[in-house]
């Protein structure tokens, strides 16, 4: 998962509306993009579009309602301390204070229960490092033979059995012999 700062997004988008300019293919721009930001350009052309329909501007337009400033650099700053590891206190708190934020700002919501909290999409979800390490592990599972899982199987079988001949006394090295 790419992680764009704002710098970043109109950085791309003038670079688009450059390749816009002198008549440089959309596929060609976004395979010259992915040569310079890699796994952080941007994924839509929509961009690229709005120039060649005479767009000037590189910036968001502006959108009703309140302004977004959850995603400007400087409030996710703000937010976190350098360096701050993410753990279950950190998350805690900040769940907890989210709470208080709703219960404060939004009484009706609150009282009625009608608000749910989607945050399990979060990056380290689907990180790409997690991504390959599941990937890797279902290689190696995929490797081993069926009668391996066939013989584990039929070992643990034979393993509760002594367990409940022996009344739970059962301890690897015994030497009770019994068949299903």
């Amino acid at each position: 998962a790419a992680i764009f700062t704002m710098d970043s997004k109109l950085e791309q988008r003038t670079c688009i509306k450059f390749c816009c300019k002198n008549e440089i293919k959309c596929s060609d721009t976004l395979k010259m993009l992915q040569k310079c930001y890699g796994d952080d350009t941007l994924s839509k052309t929509q961009w690229y579009e709005r120039f060649k329909s005479g767009r000037e501007a590189v910036e968001d337009d502006a959108r009703p309602g309140r302004p977004s400033t959850s995603k400007t650099d400087e409030n996710v700053d703000e937010g976190r301390t350098k360096g701050q590891t993410v753990n279950k206190e950190y998350y805690l708190g900040v769940m907890k204070r989210l709470c208080e934020a709703i219960r404060k700002k939004r009484s009706a919501l609150w009282g009625n229960n009608s608000w749910i909290l989607h945050d399990d999409n979060a990056p380290s979800h689907n990180a790409l490092i997690i991504r390959e390490f599941l990937l890797k592990s279902l290689e190696a599972l995929m490797a081993i033979p069926k009668t391996d899982f066939q013989k584990s199987f039929e070992g643990w079988i034979k393993r509760w059995h002594k367990c409940i001949a022996a009344d739970g006394d059962y301890f690897e090295g015994d030497n009770l012999n019994f068949e299903e």
